[in-house]
């Protein structure tokens, strides 16, 4: 259950009204202070109604109280998914050196990985294979050059 206040600051440089919203819903009270853009003069932005303004801000006050509690549970659930780890003696460096390796082997199964694991396999047998006739052609060459006579010193 929530109620619904509406009041202005006491203070005269403040001239906005102050929306309290008092959430009785779970046994304990929750207070949202929103000031709701209302100024002295009766206008409200985007030209909205006052019972519009209240309705949003009501709204907004049950959406944060959710996500609070949404906070307050997945709290709770990484407390106990730890406390599970530490009995399974799964320790933070553990964790991270398993997420690595899922990681890696992710990456080794993608497609991008495997294309490039193949065009640099066929690049470097091409590589191999002209290094080779390279190799093959200088020692025929030099073969050729020892064949040949040393031309004689000048007299």
């Amino acid at each position: 259950m929530f109620m619904h206040i509406c009041f202005k600051t006491p203070f005269p440089s403040d001239n906005l009204n102050k929306n309290v919203f008092l959430d009785f819903s779970r046994g304990s009270s929750s207070t949202y202070f929103h000031s709701s853009g209302i100024t002295g003069n009766g206008h409200s932005p985007g030209g909205l109604s006052d019972e519009d303004v209240d309705s949003l801000r009501f709204e907004l006050a049950k959406i944060e109280d959710e996500i609070h509690t949404l906070r307050q549970a997945l709290l709770t659930k990484e407390r106990y998914a730890s406390e599970i780890r530490r009995q399974l003696g799964l320790g933070p460096l553990g964790n991270i050196k398993q997420n690595l390796t899922k990681g890696w082997q992710d990456v080794q199964t993608s497609a991008p990985y495997v294309r490039t694991r193949e065009s640099l396999s066929q690049a470097g047998q091409v590589t191999s294979a002209a290094l080779s006739s390279m190799g093959v052609a200088i020692t025929r060459r030099l073969g050729e050059m020892r064949a040949l006579p040393l031309p004689s010193a000048p007299r």
